[in-house]
C-alpha cells in the first residue's frame, strides 16, 4: 500500500540511510487534503516537515519509507540543515503561526481488473451409433455312443434292458438254426451318455451412446482426453499395493495376487 489514508500519528519514518522519527500528524488544508508530514526527529525531537512527494512506501505495520537520504529530508524544514532550495515552501512549527496555503496533491495510479468476457456457446449432445457385437458361449448337450458287445451265448429266455454301471444295457437276441432250436445272445449294446463341448458365437446389433462435442464459435474452449487402459491398470495395481502395505502386508504379496 502507499496512501496517505494509511499513515497516521505514531508511525515510524525511515530513510534510505536509516530512521528519521516519527509522524506527529498530517497536516491537512481546509478542504481536508493532505499537505505534508510532521515528524519528530528521533534524535533531537525537533519537527521536520516531509512534503507527500517523498513517501515512497507505506508498509503494513503503518512504517513510513522515504525515497531520500536523512539530510536531504531536512532540507525541506527552515533551520533544519544549513543548505536550503529557496523555491521550497514549508512551513516550519516554530517559525509561522499562520497555516500553510493549501497544496492539492495528485498522484495516478494502475489498477488492473478482470471483466468477464463471452467466448461463444459450446454444444453438448449425445448421439447414438450401431456397433456389431459378438459373444462366445460355451454350451453343454449330450450325444448317445453306441458300443456292439459280441456274445454268442446260449440263453433260455429273454431279459428286459438293465443299467450297469451307468450304463443301459440292451440285450440283442436272435434265433439260430441247430439240431434243436435254442436261443443265444448275440451281443449286447451299451447305450452310455457322454458331454460334449461346443463354441457357439451369436452376433446382434447393439446399441451404445457417445459424446459429441460442437463448438459453432470455435472458441478452443474444449478439451478431450482419452484414458489409457495401461496406464489405469498401473494405478490399480499402485493403489491395490498400497492398500496392501497399510494393512501390514509386504508388496511380494500383492504382486503374486495379480
Amino acid at each position: 500500500m502507499n496512501r496517505v489514508t494509511d499513515i497516521h500519528g505514531g508511525s515510524r519514518v525511515e530513510c534510505r540511510d536509516g530512521p528519521l522519527g516519527t509522524i506527529q500528524r498530517v497536516e491537512r488544508d481546509d478542504n481536508g487534503a493532505p499537505l505534508h508530514l510532521r515528524v519528530r526527529e528521533e534524535a533531537s525531537s525537533r519537527v521536520i516537515i516531509v512534503p507527500l512527494g517523498l513517501v515512497h512506501e507505506v508498509d503494513d505495520d503503518g512504517t513510513i519509507w522515504l525515497r531520500t537520504t536523512i539530510e536531504d529530508a531536512k532540507r525541506f524544514t527552515p533551520g533544519a540543515a544549513p543548505e536550503r532550495s529557496p523555491t521550497q515552501r514549508i512551513e516550519a512549527e516554530a517559525a509561522r503561526s499562520e497555516p500553510a496555503p493549501p497544496v492539492a496533491l495528485h498522484r495516478e495510479d494502475l489498477v488492473a481488473r478482470v471483466e468477464p468476457r463471452d467466448l461463444g456457446t459450446i454444444v453438448v449432445r449425445t448421439e447414438m451409433e450401431e456397433v456389431p457385437a459378438s459373444v462366445e458361449v460355451e454350451g453343454e448337450r449330450e450325444e448317445i455312443e453306441l458300443e456292439h458287445v459280441p456274445v454268442n451265448e446260449a440263453v433260455a429266455a429273454k431279459v428286459a434292458p438293465w443299467y450297469e454301471n451307468g450304463e443301459l444295457v440292451v440285450p440283442i437276441y436272435e434265433e439260430r438254426v441247430v439240431v434243436s432250436k435254442q436261443l443265444f445272445l448275440k451281443e449286447k449294446l451299451r447305450v452310455k451318455r457322454i458331454s460334449v463341448l461346443e463354441r457357439r458365437t451369436f452376433e446382434d446389433v447393439l446399441w451404445r451412446e457417445r459424446v459429441a462435442v460442437e463448438d459453432p464459435d470455435r472458441t478452443d474452449a474444449v478439451r478431450e482426453r482419452q484414458g489409457d487402459p495401461l496406464v489405469d491398470a498401473v494405478r490399480d495395481l499402485l493403489r491395490r499395493v498400497g492398500a496392501r502395505l497399510r494393512r501390514g502386508g509386504s508388496a511380494s504379496d500383492e504382486e503374486r495376487s495379480v
